[in-house]
């Protein structure tokens, strides 16, 4: 829990910067894949809480993992086993907002 708190205590330091600082956009990111998604509107909100945009990604093979790992984690892949559960996820209204941007996952909405 310590990790965390500290997290929070930084994005809290970073959100009153935005409020005396003039910046165009300030975010956290997150690599998405099977141990995280449901994650995702959490983070959301997180992200709201202090004033950032937020941006997703789907986890890239670049060979970080053995080719079984990757498949294990790469939760948007369609073979993946919470491949429907992951894009009924990604229609939530939560990423209808401002500042919120899928990048590479954008496509899922669609399926």
């Amino acid at each position: 829990m310590g990790v965390l708190k500290k997290l929070l205590e930084n994005k809290e330091f970073i959100s009153t910067l935005l409020k005396n600082i003039p910046m165009d956009w300030v975010g956290i990111s997150m690599v998405v894949q099977e141990n995280n998604f449901r994650e995702i509107p959490d983070f959301v909100r997180l992200s709201k809480r202090f004033g950032f945009g937020v941006y997703f990604s789907k986890l890239v093979d670049w060979r970080t993992y053995p080719e079984e790992e990757f498949s294990r984690r790469a939760v948007h892949l369609p073979n993946h086993p919470r491949y429907s559960e992951f894009v009924n996820l990604l229609r939530d209204e939560i990423f209808n907002v401002p500042n919120v941007y899928l990048g590479n996952l954008s496509d899922l909405r669609l399926v």
